[in-house]
Parts: structure tokens; sequence; C-alpha cells
């Protein structure tokens, strides 16, 4: 595979069309030369699906194996292991040399029915500067039988301001490399952080029948025209997590739903005034009827009023999505 590897990132660093390609590399597998002549600089290996990838299911310790040909005629079998069942159509897998090992990344696709979708209970997930991401189970009513609020992610906006500090120290000294660098590793940061709290959100849906749903937040940078709110709001990865919770939901047969987020944190979820206010960033007071509670866990209450009764949910019995997700196999 090094031998592979190495031939890939010759061939996209000249640019050449396939014919060159071939002649510059013609120990390799062809259809290297083919994709290599339209990929871009820095880009993985990319695996025809059809002639040089193909995963194998054993009943061996090892449950997959994977057949990448290297050269016409010879193909690399490798076992890997991974924690989920890999279930569906394989429609893409490219291969990534990192630190001395491979990563590997499939996109698997797969329908989803929500026919036996009848769900107990909702799980109102608010996302916010202090919290990104604040979920309240609710069950039966809105006055009674909600959870306690979970908190999750409030260390993504010190991590962010941390990395556009260093990006701005080092931008200051010409380090455009070191800035890069700054970059990348903020990103797999914050990435880990998002997968694990959509981790946990999809779990808490599952262990209680829930389905989710979540603000929508389309056109929020355009609602206010304070400086300071719009970078964080351009600094705040909530685009990201919203899709992290949607394709990890719907892969296990949760349903997720969006309603209008506007107004969900400056309205009472208790008497619907929005005589409100804020002493600070994480607390709600409410001068109508003197109700103070933390300000998002207002907003997640306000987002499931606004889905109305549980019993409206059976509208999602009998549809079906296709869902695209991810895999990541080091």
């Amino acid at each position: 595979m090094d031998e592979v590897c190495s031939a890939w990132q010759d061939m996209i660093k000249v640019k050449k069309p396939y014919s060159g390609n071939r002649k510059m590399h013609p120990e390799v597998y062809s259809k290297y030369a083919s994709h290599a002549s339209i990929a871009e600089p820095n880009d993985p290996v990319y695996l025809d699906t059809q002639r040089m990838f193909k995963v194998i299911k054993t009943d061996n310790k090892m449950p997959y194996f994977v057949a990448i040909t290297v050269k016409p005629r010879l193909r690399i079998w490798c076992p890997i292991k991974t924690k989920q069942y890999i279930e569906g159509n394989i429609h893409d897998s490219k291969l990534l040399k990192r630190d001395g090992h491979y990563e590997l990344y499939l996109t698997i696709s797969k329908e989803v029915s929500f026919d036996n979708a009848h769900p107990s209970s909702i799980l109102a997930v608010d996302m916010g500067e202090r919290n990104i991401a604040t979920a309240v189970l609710f069950a039966n009513s809105f006055t009674s039988n909600q959870s306690k609020p979970i908190f999750m992610g409030r260390n993504v906006r010190g991590l962010r301001r941390k990395y556009a500090y260093l990006r701005k120290k080092l931008g200051k000294k010409k380090l455009l490399r070191m800035v890069r660098k700054v970059s990348n590793r903020e990103q797999r940061k914050v990435n880990d952080i998002l997968h694990k709290i959509s981790r946990q959100i999809d779990d808490v849906a599952k262990e209680n029948n829930a389905v989710i749903l979540l603000g929508d937040l389309s056109g929020i940078r355009n609602r206010t025209r304070s400086r300071r709110f719009n970078r964080i709001i351009a600094s705040m990865p909530f685009y990201r997590l919203t899709k992290y919770i949607a394709y990890k939901a719907n892969w296990e047969g949760t349903p997720v739903l969006t309603t209008r987020e506007w107004y969900s944190s400056k309205l009472c979820h208790r008497c619907g005034s929005d005589n409100t206010l804020r002493p600070h960033q994480g607390l709600f007071v409410c001068h109508a009827c003197g109700y103070q509670c933390n300000v998002d866990y207002n907003g997640a209450f306000n987002l499931a009023k606004r889905l109305g009764k549980l019993s409206s949910l059976t509208a999602l019995s009998g549809s079906s999505a296709k869902i695209e997700r991810l895999f990541v196999i080091r």
C-alpha cells in the first residue's frame, strides 16, 4: 500500500491526464491513474468500489476483510476491526495515510423505514453559545414529567477562542504553515466533541423512545446586527452538530424533526411573555411572572411546545428515507 499511496501523491501533484499518469507509474493498477487525473492536491486515494475495493464479512474474530487492488491481478487482503456492524450499500471509499497509519473512509447508504416510529416522548435540543447543546426530555405533558436538562459541549467555545488567538498570533508572524496546522488540529478536536455529543443525544432518544427535536437555525446570521453576536455565531459549529445528530439518529431509525427556532430564547415558556431579561449569559428572567431558569432550558422548553402534542407525531408512521453515513476505520 505504501507504493500505491506514493504513486498517488506523485500523480496528483503533477496533474497530468490519464496517459501521462500511466507512463509515470505503470506498476500500479490503471484505475489509480484514471482517478488521479481528476483529483485535487492532498486528496485521499479514491477506491472504485466495483473494481478496486471490496468488503468481505467473515465469521472469524476479525469480522471484516477489505480487498484492495494494488496491481493488475493482485489484491491485498487486510483485516479491519470496527465496533459497528457495516450494513447497507458501499458506494464510495477512500484511503488516507496519516502519521504512518492508514485510515479507510466508507460512505454507506441504506433505506431506513419509520413504520414502527411511535415515539412516546420528545427530546428537545436547544443550541446556544454557552452550551452548544442542551437536551430536555419531555414525556406525556409539557408541565410535568420532563427531565433535568443535559448540558453538553461547554468547552467548545473556549476551544474555539484558544485556537482563534493562536491563529491570529501566528498570522502576524507570517507562519502560514503553522496556521494551517493549528486549524486542522482545532477541527479534529471540535469534531471529536461534536461526535460524542451527537452520540449521547441519540442514545438518550433511543433509550426513551423519543423523537429528536431541533431548532431550525437557517438564516440565523441575518437576524442580528450585533457584530459580536455574528462573530460568535460564525465560530460555533451548530450546522455541523445538527448534521451529526440527524444522520446518526436516522441510521438507527430515530426520527428527527425541526421547528422554528426564532424567539425561543426570548419568550418565557411559562407565561409566554417577551418582557424578559438575561442578566448574564446563562440566566433567564421573566419580569411578567417572575420566573427564573437557565436560558438554554427555557429555549428547549419553547421548542417542545411549538411541536405540539405527542399524538400528532403518529404521522411519522409509514415514512422512509435513504440515509448516508460515513464510517472511518483506523
